[in-house]
């Protein structure tokens, strides 16, 4: 457990003293790992090898080198970062626009942060240490993840990573021109429907299906050749101790094998994924996404205008 505390300017602590706070771990898990506390204290899991979460009284903002404007440090608030291997593993500094207040904000930048890491970053990661400052309000926070952690929640690591082999250029977060695809709105419906079932079915962990699934009907009103789309979404449970943020990685591995064009969500750190579904003869026949909350997952599909 640690409690973070503001850096006034005339508290702070000089570089090589930093006050130590309390330190200790948790016993449950967060939006993929770490639990919310009452109060102000954040608890940090203790599954699968998490090592120690900190907050300290910091010294003023460090000066760290800029990540470049399109990487998705950037995208994620860094203004300000430097990563260094060493054989114990990764340590990863950064400077962090966005604010860290509340312990929902925390976590969330945490488990960002740590992500992209896990994902992008080329070299072995037996353990992954986090220092991260805020600038708004001026606090320090750290942890150190193990490799079976990152694994137990964000899913195995892209090949050749271990080895320091680059991953390829990141495509964009943009969704490709939909075009207008030569099938029916029933058509459409039913090939999505389809996968959305063996999307749900690729989680480890038992998944099973929560109620049924809604189906929300829109008018294309603002499309010129009008139509109509279709949202179709399900939740899907896993058993109790599974991350669902963990089984994304198969997720997109299957969605690439059936030739979807898949979105890099996860490279930017985010607990989702989305792929465009193209039509037999050209055009986007649909959309598929599917977003992770602790141990289930939010599984959606919706038709172009049709």
């Amino acid at each position: 457990m640690y409690s973070p505390h503001d850096a006034s300017p005339a508290g702070r602590v000089p570089v090589n003293g930093s006050a130590p706070t309390a330190r200790g771990t948790g016993a449950s898990g967060w939006r993929g790992g770490v639990a919310l506390a009452a109060c102000v204290a954040i608890v940090l899991a203790a599954t699968a090898g998490l090592v120690v979460g900190t907050g300290t009284a910091p010294p003023a903002v460090p000066v760290l080198p800029a990540p470049a404007l399109d990487s998705p440090w950037a995208q994620a608030g860094v203004t300000g970062m430097t990563l260094t291997n060493d054989p114990s593993g990764v340590r990863l500094r950064v400077v962090e626009a966005e604010p860290m207040a509340d312990e929902v904000q925390v976590e969330r930048t945490l488990r960002q942060l740590a992500k992209i890491a896990w994902r992008r970053h080329p070299a072995p990661m037996p353990t992954l240490a986090i220092e991260a400052t805020s600038t708004e309000p001026a606090r320090t926070f750290t942890v150190t993840f193990t490799a079976t952690d990152l694994v137990h929640r964000f899913g195995p690591r892209p090949d050749g990573l271990d080895t320091g082999k680059p991953r390829p250029p990141l495509t964009r977060l943009e969704v490709p021109p939909a075009g207008r695809a030569n099938i029916t709105a029933a058509e459409a419906q039913q090939v999505l429907d389809e996968l959305l079932g063996i999307t749900a079915a690729t989680p480890p962990g038992n998944p099973h299906q929560a109620g049924n699934p809604q189906l929300i009907t829109h008018d294309c009103l603002g499309n010129p050749t009008g139509g109509v789309s279709t949202t179709t979404s399900t939740k899907i449970v896993l058993d109790q101790g599974v991350q669902a943020e963990a089984a994304l990685p198969a997720i997109n591995n299957l969605w690439t094998e059936r030739g979807l064009h898949v979105l890099d969500d996860l490279d930017h750190g985010q607990p989702s994924t989305q792929a465009r579904v193209p039509a037999p003869g050209g055009g986007i026949l649909g959309g598929i996404s599917v977003h992770a909350t602790v141990n289930w997952l939010t599984v959606q599909v919706t038709t172009s205008c049709l």
